[in-house]
């Protein structure tokens, strides 16, 4: 075992492979197939951080990009990240971890005292506290306390390279609905690109129970891989599409052990099978420590054998924690399931440094150290609005879905708010060109996956937390209405809710579904916010990829530069290549060259000026699409600027 919460058996980790690493300090161990939050979580760490307002202490919530706590500073050889997510980093042998919002550590922040002088910041107290006698007296120190992580310049990460695809489908995402995508496109003879942040194939498939096509869910999603890669498409693995732009041109990261990769995709069909984000349960006190989303709880379990606590309750309003209550039991913890629809509620969780016990509406009281939270699903449609795709709510499925149908982008699974294994299969295979009667079947029993938030006002009293990383409570948005910012886009700005850089992933629909409680309206009328490029977090290197030094802004030369030289130019750079500005080093140098072009002549090297040969019947059509002038009416031998325009 290398902690206290490691299952001696089980998970996906290698313990042949021992691995040492430090956290604030301490020294730990892990093994390879961990992830920091894993290896953390193992270490029975509670306190990972503090939050970026009240700082007070949090701990990790989640097992995917949708993390809102577990952000670290990171150095690992030469390679330094001041804001590593570390439930989707792996664990390396020699890592050296810090909490980035603490003043000492995670576990000891000199500035905890913040959280007992709540009740003079609410939201949006810096616009009407620092006004006298000018915002400029207090913005420095303001300015220190804030921010995620300090940059090392001296830090390198590692290889960055670019590469370009053009490819028929372009599939995002390696869960069920993914993989049957591939499964079927390959079939079609499409040329096919297929991208998961994971490092493999199965998404959901790799903690939970599941039969497809008479294998296990992990067995056949290992097997559809190799077959995948085998027919010949481009598997990229532990990557992350972040970007959807015009024309289905799709921006990703591919994250390696020798650095990150930028993709840049050109596809003339996109499948959108991102799945869905679970959704937290609004309670007093919901942000201690050991409090975690029960999905997250159940991959923690399956996947790499690290126990979250001993003493369980899951509070959920679905059927998707079956699972996690059986496999918690088998692993000796201690389970209470506290199902709010059989009008059972969790109201308060009890701790000082990380919960101890939580309160139900009845007052009864319960000792606990994990307290597993499912208020349903919510899609991951950040691409689909990237595509300019809207939203529109179902109380059937208790989230928001794609309203409308994009040329080129089908979305499948649980994006498209299908939570069950047998609909998502039969969506994606559907999708990659495949008859639905042919594909993939499963034995999957029927649940209730997501339903809508429940937000009774009356119940909900003390601190509760909407935001965990911008410290948005459900006072703060009463607040905000009550100042009538009312709209879901005026709610965001006011009280910073989803502005984080987790971007609102397990916060958003609480947060609409509070306002639309307080006015007293049907979810869903309270109007949405807008994703926006990129999904999660991006390094200015991967961005900037190979173009940098030279290969960013070479210097571009004239053919005929000695030429100029011999005649005393003074050389500037104009749009990028290096011009005469003006002949001769004495006073009225410029002035002269403009008499002599005004009374005389001279002669103009127009050699920089492009020069782009098109031909053919639609020539002048083109011309016209490109630029932003038009070009169609242009007569042999004049000439005329244009301004070209990208997509």
């Amino acid at each position: 075992m290398s902690g206290p919460m490691r299952l001696s058996t089980g998970g996906d980790i290698d313990r042949s492979k021992p691995l040492r690493f430090s956290f604030d300090g301490r020294t730990m161990s892990g093994f390879a197939g961990d992830t920091v939050a894993s290896a953390l979580l193992a270490n029975g760490v509670s306190i990972v951080g503090r939050s970026f307002k009240y700082h007070r202490p949090r701990g990790i919530f989640s097992a995917g990009i949708e993390e809102p706590n577990a952000i670290l500073d990171l150095s690992d050889g030469k390679r330094h990240d001041p804001n590593c997510r570390a439930t989707v980093e792996p664990l390396r042998d020699g890592m050296v971890l810090r909490s980035i919002h603490a003043h000492g550590t995670a576990a000891r922040d000199r500035l905890a005292v913040i959280d007992r002088f709540q009740r003079f910041i609410p939201a949006a107290f810096y616009y009407k506290s620092f006004l006298w006698p000018s915002w400029r007296t207090y913005e420095n120190r303001i300015r220190a306390m804030a921010g995620l992580g300090r940059l090392d310049p001296g830090a390198r990460r590692g290889l960055v390279a670019e590469h370009h695809r053009t490819v028929d489908l372009c599939i995002i995402g390696g869960g069920p609905a993914g993989i049957a995508a591939a499964l079927a496109a390959i079939s079609t003879g499409k040329s096919v690109l297929i991208a998961d942040m994971e490092g493999r194939f199965g998404g959901s498939l790799l903690f939970r129970d599941a039969e497809i096509a008479g294998m296990t869910g992990r067995d056949w999603a290992a097997d559809a891989e190799a077959r995948v890669r085998r027919d010949g498409a481009q598997v990229l693995t532990r990557t992350m599409a972040f970007g959807l732009y015009d024309h289905n041109a799709i921006a990703l990261v591919e994250r390696t052990e020798a650095g990150e990769k930028l993709w840049r995709i050109r596809a003339r069909e996109i499948v959108l099978a991102a799945g869905a984000i679970e959704r937290p349960v609004l309670f007093a006190n919901n942000d201690r420590p050991g409090v975690m989303l029960a999905g997250a709880v159940l991959a923690y379990l399956e996947r790499y054998a690290a126990r979250a606590g001993a003493r369980a309750v899951i509070a959920t309003n679905n059927d998707g924690t079956h699972e996690l209550a059986t496999a918690l039991r088998a692993a000796g913890a201690e389970v209470l399931v506290v199902d709010a629809r059989k009008n059972d509620h969790v109201i308060d969780a009890i701790g000082r440094d990380r919960v101890e016990a939580v309160r139900l509406a009845d007052g009864t009281q319960f000792d606990a150290d994990l307290v597993a939270v499912s208020g349903g699903l919510s899609p991951a449609l950040h691409l689909y609005a990237h595509a300019k795709g809207r939203v529109v709510w179902s109380k059937e499925k208790g989230a928001f879905i794609p309203r409308d149908r994009i040329d080129g982008l089908t979305v499948v699974g649980a994006a498209n708010g299908s939570f069950g294994l047998e609909l998502a299969l039969v969506e994606g295979w559907r999708a990659g060109g495949g008859e639905a009667d042919d594909a993939p079947r499963t034995t999957e029993p029927e649940r209730v996956w997501s339903t809508e938030p429940a937000v009774d006002l009356a119940r909900m009293t003390g601190r509760i937390w909407v935001d965990l990383q911008n410290d948005v409570t459900t006072k703060d948005i009463a607040l905000a209405r009550r100042e009538s910012f009312s709209a879901a886009e005026h709610l965001k700005r006011y009280t910073t809710l989803g502005m984080a850089t987790d971007q609102g992933k397990t916060s958003n629909v609480n947060g609409l579904a509070v306002l639309a409680a307080i006015d007293g309206r049907a979810m869903g009328t309270a109007g949405v916010t807008t994703f926006r490029p990129p999904y999660a977090p991006v390094s200015f290197a991967a961005i900037a990829a190979t173009h940098r030094g030279e290969l960013a802004h070479p210097v571009r030369r004239l053919p005929a530069e000695m030429q100029h030289r011999g005649e005393h130019a003074q050389f500037r750079e104009y749009g990028g290549i290096l011009r005469p500005a003006w002949y001769g080093a004495e006073e009225g140098a410029i002035a002269r060259e403009c008499l002599a072009a005004r009374n005389r002549a001279i002669v103009f090297d127009g050699s920089p000026l492009g020069k782009i040969e098109i031909a053919g019947p639609d020539a002048p059509k083109l011309m016209d699409f490109i630029f932003y002038t038009r070009m169609s009416t242009l007569a042999p031998g004049r000439l005329r600027y244009g301004l070209m325009l990208t997509e």
